[in-house]
């Protein structure tokens, strides 16, 4: 097996993106975006009269500004029918009784006009007209789609009608949590998800932004600091973009414009495709110097910012560790941490990564290797059955760390649950996916309940920074087989392209559906994902009960992940569930995570009668 070819970097930082248009010339300056005074948030009296024209039983919005509803009882709903068949599952809760798909009802599945859906968001958005500034709307559908073992077509249907914005200044995208407008309606025209989170701009005061050759060298310092082994880089620059943060930041009084870059590096003797970055186009944009310091296997790491606007927020990023059990969560310009080690060695390359963020949202980092001496953890969980638990594998060094650690902290918040194990950078193997005897998959992934995995992706698979444990690139081939002949039910992936439509000349259920082996659902991106840091605490949030102060919402485990990535992931962004069906019909489609609903039978082998999938664009 080789590693490929011209493979994506596909998970990104905070500011990253794709599918950007035709560069612009690149000016000199640029005006800054200024939020209006109360503007950082949608008022309250806009939700409600946004809540009485959409039929919503709530004010929907939320603490930080923004509006969010979900429809527990209509979100994403298919037609099934009663049905048995499979296994029980490893702890014997699930029985063999549950639901099927009703394929012919869902080939007949009507959905709302697009026309007549524009219309009623545009009546109900001129509330907050002054919020959408430069944005322009469209609408389109999810799709759902089954075949049967051999590929033939059982079902291919529109499940929703979507009305969705996207943001543009000065001819520019506008993108980021902090820009987005999304309404989801059902057939009979009910509004069954909302999702806006935007602030009110005016034009500021023009800046004069760096040069072309100067952000060039600066997005050659990131990426070089993100992989000091590179020994080719070809920088792209792809233009300009201007770039919204989270509403939770509520210092932000202006919105920034952005160089987009991207490119390919050769790292060994593989060219890869570079992440996408934006680097702050402005001259005034901080500026992090990075001291670190190694003994034995204590590592100390110190930052100094200066430029932008304080006050500053710090993240640190351990190749080796989740630095979160350190700080608590709690980082600020030092750290000081252990390194410990899955296997006893004397030694190892520890790499350490600060990302500055200033009150306006501009973000900087910097990252420093020292070697390190190891102490051995102590972290391995026995297997066990009949219990609920979880594991994380966040196979990145320089990315996915909030994500990783927004998930942990949202699942043991809950009581009840065992977090197995939780891998960092070259502490995730790919072996830990795989069967005995050359895999580890009775111990970790196959051991648990749900795996959740983060890094990066095409789609023939997903890739592990750890080159020792086998080859570091785990294939659709290496896969067949592999997931739920032990315990795990769900595995999600927060990987770029591993559920594209058609890789290799096969189809998704071609690649992916061998796999199954009482897996229940496979959830991921056709496209590339993003790491925008409140996805993975989003998605568990949601998998256990996300409570909105009038009620408490609580989502199957696939309508968890679509509303999650409705909301924590760009407009461009195309997500991906997919799972089996057996006889009957009968699928895992509406399985809710243990202790919060039903849960499907296993299937195998000759219970195994199809695939199916959800797209939402």
């Amino acid at each position: 097996m080789r590693f490929p070819k011209n493979l994506p970097f596909v998970l990104v930082l905070v500011l990253a993106l794709i599918g950007c248009a035709t560069p612009p010339v690149n000016p000199d300056q640029l005006p800054i975006y200024e939020v209006t005074p109360g503007g950082g948030g949608i008022p309250s009296d806009a939700a409600q009269q946004i809540a009485n024209v959409l039929g919503l039983p709530n004010n929907p919005r939320q603490t930080d500004g923004a509006l969010r509803f979900v429809d527990e009882d209509n979100f994403f709903k298919v037609p099934t029918k009663p049905a048995s068949g499979g296994s029980a599952g490893e702890d014997g809760t699930a029985g063999t009784a549950g639901e099927g798909f009703d394929f012919d009802a869902i080939q007949k599945l009507p959905v709302m006009d697009t026309g007549q859906a524009l219309s009623k968001v545009q009546g109900a958005f001129s509330a907050i007209s002054n919020y959408l500034t430069g944005a322009s709307s469209s609408a389109d559908h999810a799709t759902f789609e089954a075949v049967d073992a051999t590929g033939n077509l059982q079902a291919n249907a529109r499940l929703d009608t979507r009305v969705s914005y996207s943001f543009k200044l000065e001819g520019l995208p506008l993108l980021g949590p902090g820009a987005k407008a999304q309404v989801i309606f059902n057939a009979e025209g009910k509004t069954t998800s909302l999702n806006v989170a935007a602030r009110a701009l005016r034009k500021g005061p023009s800046t004069s932004l760096i040069s072309p050759s100067e952000a060039d060298r600066r997005a050659a310092e990131i990426y070089r600091a993100k992989n000091p082994d590179i020994t080719a880089l070809a920088l792209e620059n792809l233009g300009l973009a201007y770039y919204a943060p989270p509403l939770a930041q509520s210092s932000v009084q202006a919105l920034y414009p952005h160089y987009i870059y991207g490119g390919t590096v050769t790292i060994g003797n593989q060219q890869v495709n570079l992440l996408q970055i934006l680097v702050p186009a402005i001259s005034n944009a901080p500026k992090v110097s990075l001291t670190v310091n190694a003994d034995g296997a204590t590592v100390v790491g110190q930052a100094s910012v200066s430029g932008g606007t304080p006050p500053y927020s710090y993240r640190w990023t351990s190749s080796t560790t989740d630095l979160d059990l350190v700080t608590q969560g709690e980082y600020g310009p030092e750290i000081t941490y252990r390194v410990v080690s899955r296997e006893k060695i004397s030694s190892l390359m520890e790499k350490l990564t600060v990302e500055v963020t200033d009150a306006n949202g501009l973000v900087v980092m910097a990252s420093k290797t020292v070697q390190v001496t190891p102490a051995l953890t102590g972290e391995v969980l026995p297997q066990v059955g009949g219990v609920v638990d979880v594991g994380i594998e966040r196979a990145v060094s320089d990315l996915g760390a909030a994500n990783q650690s927004g998930f942990r902290n949202r699942i043991l918040s809950e009581g009840g649950i065992t977090l197995r194990f939780n891998w960092s950078g070259t502490a995730a193997w790919e072996k830990d996916f795989l069967n005995p005897p050359t895999g580890l998959d009775t111990t970790y992934v196959d051991n648990v309940d749900l795996t959740f995995y983060i890094g990066h992706g095409w789609g023939g698979g997903f890739t592990f920074e750890d080159t020792t444990h086998n080859d570091s690139s785990l294939t659709y081939t290496d896969a067949s087989g592999q997931w739920g002949d032990g315990d795990l039910e769900w595995l999600a992936l927060l990987s770029c392209q591993v559920l594209k439509d058609t890789h290799d000349g096969k189809k998704w259920w071609q690649r992916w559906g061998p796999a199954f082996n009482g897996l229940h659902l496979l959830l991921g991106f056709e496209t590339n994902a993003y790491d925008w840091p409140n996805f993975g605490g989003r998605f568990a949030d949601y998998m256990l009960g996300r409570n909105f102060g009038f009620t408490t919402i609580t989502l199957p485990v696939r309508a968890a992940w679509i509303q999650a990535a409705a909301e924590e992931q760009p407009g461009s962004v195309v997500t991906v569930v997919m799972g089996v069906y057996g006889p009957g019909g009968l699928t895992s489609y509406n399985d809710f995570f243990h202790g919060q609903g039903a849960v499907s039978p296993d299937l195998r082998g000759s219970d195994i009668h199809g695939w199916w999938r959800v797209r939402v664009p």
